[in-house]
């Protein structure tokens, strides 16, 4: 296999490293207010959902710009969702390898 034929679209990677942060910051905030074995699960369902808000968003922005007669701004796309949500759930796995939240 070689690994450097694998490639990453800059919009999808970009997506990954949101979904991460995003992720991150629900993990981290939902330990600090003590809930650190929901903190994970968490932060994934909250990159899913910020995936499925930033989707909508661009529908409805191209909706707009149809109905103005202009050329759609965004594309709409599945792999932006499933990028966005990978990197929650990368985030999750990072998490259960350090062992963060067995307490």
């Amino acid at each position: 296999m070689n690994l450097r034929s694998i490639t990453l679209a800059t919009d999808k990677a970009n997506h990954l490293v949101w979904g991460f942060v995003l992720a991150l910051a629900v993990a981290t905030l939902a330990t600090r207010m003590g809930y650190p074995r929901a903190a994970a699960p968490a932060g994934a369902t909250a990159a899913l959902l910020a995936g499925l808000a930033k989707e909508a968003w661009d529908w409805w922005a191209n909706r707009r710009a149809a109905a103005r007669g202009e050329a759609p701004p965004h594309s709409v796309e599945v792999g932006d969702l499933a990028a966005t949500l990978w990197g929650g759930l990368a985030m999750w796995a990072a998490v259960a390898w350090v062992g963060v939240g067995r307490g």
